[in-house]
């Protein structure tokens, strides 16, 4: 849902499309999944500068998606100034861009 939601922000594309666009290609047992990062998403990340990484990770961090997980503003932006850095090497060798994403370990206390 966060991949989508990045998604529908940063293109203008409704939640629900954006959602539609991102099935995993692949599941394993222990519940890692890995998508393709569509086209759109992939430029419009390439056309981020630093202003405009941090006002969409400020908005990001706002939403349902990400206020439930916890995610302060400053961890978006990482997050996002990463996925924007490998959007752009992508780019550079014409390659696509995989998102793997794996289940949330929870430490013991």
């Amino acid at each position: 849902v966060r991949l989508a939601t990045l998604h529908a922000l940063l293109t203008g594309e409704s939640l629900q499309l954006a959602m539609d666009q991102y099935e995993p290609i692949y599941v394993s047992s222990e519940d890692v999944a890995v998508y393709r990062v569509a086209d759109e998403l992939l430029e419009s990340l390439v056309e981020l500068d630093d202003e405009a990484t941090a006002s969409v990770a400020e908005e990001l961090a706002l939403t349902e998606e990400f206020e439930s997980g916890d995610w302060n503003e400053e961890n978006v932006l990482d997050l996002l100034a990463a996925v924007a850095g490998l959007a752009q090497l992508a780019e550079d060798q014409d390659q696509s861009l995989f998102l793997i994403v794996r289940p949330l370990e929870m430490q013991e206390e």
